[in-house]
C-alpha cells in the first residue's frame, strides 16, 4: 500500500504520524512493532516511537536531507506467530517550503465518451 503526504514537510522539521491496523500486529525482532527504511531520497528513515503498540504505531517522518521528493517504507508483521509475514506501507512526501505553488490533479469518477469531431466541409 502507498500513501502520499500532501503538505510538504519543512526542511529540518518532522511530521508525526499514526498507523492503526485493523487487527493487532506481532512483535518483531528487536522487540518493536514496526521497522522503517528509506526507499528514495536522502532523509533519514522514519522514527518509530518506542511507545508504539500492536494496535497503534506512532512515529515521525523526517524532513532532514536535501529538498525534494522522499519515499520511505514502514513494515509490520501481519501474522501473530513464529513466521514473519511482512505488511508494508510506503509513504511518499516532499521536503520543501509549503508556501510554494502547488498543482492539484483530481481524477474524475468515471470514463466519458470522447466527443465526435466532424471534419470541415470540403469547398
Amino acid at each position: 500500500m502507498k500513501v502520499i503526504v500532501k503538505k510538504p514537510i519543512k526542511p529540518g522539521k518532522r511530521r508525526p504520524f499514526t498507523i492503526v491496523p485493523d487487527e493487532a500486529v506481532d512483535l518483531m525482532e528487536g522487540s518493536v512493532f514496526a521497522t522503517s527504511e528509506v526507499i528514495l531520497g536522502d532523509s533519514s528513515a522514519p522514527t518509530i516511537k518506542p511507545e508504539s503498540t500492536s494496535v497503534k504505531i506512532e512515529g515521525y517522518l523526517n524532513g532532514d536531507g536535501a529538498l525534494g521528493e522522499k519515499e520511505v517504507r514502514i513494515r509490520v508483521d501481519a501474522h501473530v506467530g513464529a513466521e514473519l509475514i511482512p505488511l508494508d506501507l510506503d509513504v511518499a512526501y516532499t521536503v520543501g517550503t509549503p508556501d510554494a505553488t502547488e498543482l492539484t490533479f483530481t481524477e474524475g469518477a468515471a470514463d466519458e465518451d470522447m466527443p465526435v469531431v466532424e471534419p470541415p466541409p470540403v469547398p
